[in-house]
């Protein structure tokens, strides 16, 4: 039997006037108000685009429990949205929220805008140090695998610097470069004369030392660009270091693009434009001595008046420590003390003393109106 036939347009319109289907069957003569809804809710789905109604036909009927009780209710249901216009303001949005695809900004490192100086630090290398995994639960190690590790680590940071509008290269060579000083009897020692453990000859070191640092001149050189070296003096290996820089100074004594520094002094004080440095191997660094008082007092006037940034330079503790320390007569004018970080690997006596760091060498990159522009770690 096929479904009853109704004027659906005229039961919408009293559906929208509020009649129930009760009322709209027995208006209508209808005993079956049941299958009235039923017929006209299939109508209604075939035939949802044609407007009837205050709700264009789109009415929600649904039970609905509330307060332990069931009610039958309606609800008005939106009309299907106009898919074009939709699509063109989700457009629009994507339009107005997109990345833009126009090339970003260039990229521009700090301190471009004046020219850079690179400070290149392998402190504390301890050329000559022998170290047995056995003992100290880390990697064996001998001169070859340290030489190795400086070597990567001078090529890195001489790499990275070329990022930098570099105008000159400060190096610090020395800082305990070499284990040991001298021998006492057959045993190597510091300058102080505690033994060391040694994997081979003072005399063997000093040629490798030698070599390290002449290949790190050479490669900065090679970039046509001049280079200071300041042989900084060690608790290990101060006599080593001293006929290392004179070493250093006959090797390059006819290249005017290398400048080496090699005093007997404690202690060195270098100016590059508007920065000026104390640099030293940092024994000063303990209880009851303020550094940056000797370096108030030490640093030649000419160098200290026109500086807008002073710094302390200093390795030996093998580990980063950075303060800032300024006094209440120089709260306008801070000095910074920078504790670099050191290659020292481990031997039996660091292992013993529970001595442990995260090994690394250093550039400082400073701009030429004074102060750090970049810091750049490489580790081992």
């Amino acid at each position: 039997m096929s479904a009853p036939k109704y004027d659906h347009v005229m039961l919408a319109s009293m559906r929208a006037e509020g009649m129930s289907w009760s009322e709209i069957a027995g208006r209508l003569g209808l005993g079956d108000a049941k299958k009235l809804r039923q017929t006209h809710s299939k109508w209604r789905q075939r035939n949802v685009d044609e407007p009837v109604g205050e709700y264009g036909g789109q009415v929600l009927q649904q039970w609905v429990r509330e307060n332990g009780r069931t009610v039958h209710v309606r609800m008005p249901q939106a009309a299907p949205p106009d898919i074009d216009h939709l699509w063109d303001e989700l457009t629009d949005r994507y339009e107005r929220w997109s990345p833009a695809t126009k090339a970003p900004p260039p990229v521009v490192m700090p301190g471009h805008a004046n020219p850079n100086l690179a400070v290149l630090s392998l402190s504390d290398v301890h050329l000559g140090m022998r170290g047995w995994h056995a003992e100290t639960g880390q990697p064996s190690q001998d001169l070859d695998t340290i030489s190795d590790e400086y070597l990567k680590c001078s090529d890195t940071l001489v790499g990275v610097s070329r990022v930098y509008p570099i105008e000159r290269y400060l190096i610090l060579v020395g800082n305990d470069l070499l284990h040991a000083d001298g021998y006492e009897g057959k045993a190597a020692t510091t300058r102080a004369g505690t033994p060391q453990d040694m994997d081979t000859r003072i005399e063997k070191v000093f040629v490798r030392a030698v070599d390290l640092s002449t290949h790190t001149i050479d490669s900065i050189r090679a970039r046509g660009l001049p280079a200071t070296v300041i042989m900084v003096r060690g608790n290990h290996d101060p006599t080593q270091v001293h006929a290392l820089g004179c070493v250093l100074a006959a090797w390059y004594r006819d290249d005017p693009g290398v400048e080496i520094l090699n005093t007997p002094s404690p202690r060195d004080y270098w100016a590059w434009h508007d920065n000026v440095f104390m640099i030293y191997h940092g024994e000063l660094n303990r209880k009851g001595v303020l550094p940056y008082l000797i370096f108030a007092d030490e640093c030649p006037s000419d160098l200290w008046a026109y500086a807008s940034h002073r710094e302390i330079l200093t390795g030996h503790w093998h580990a980063r420590k950075t303060q800032q320390t300024i006094t209440t007569l120089q709260e306008e004018r801070g000095m910074i003390l920078r504790s670099l970080s050191g290659l020292t690997g481990t031997d039996a006596w660091h292992a013993m003393m529970g001595y442990r760091h995260a090994r690394a060498s250093t550039l400082l990159v400073y701009r030429a109106t004074g102060g750090l522009v970049a810091l750049h770690e490489v580790t081992p």
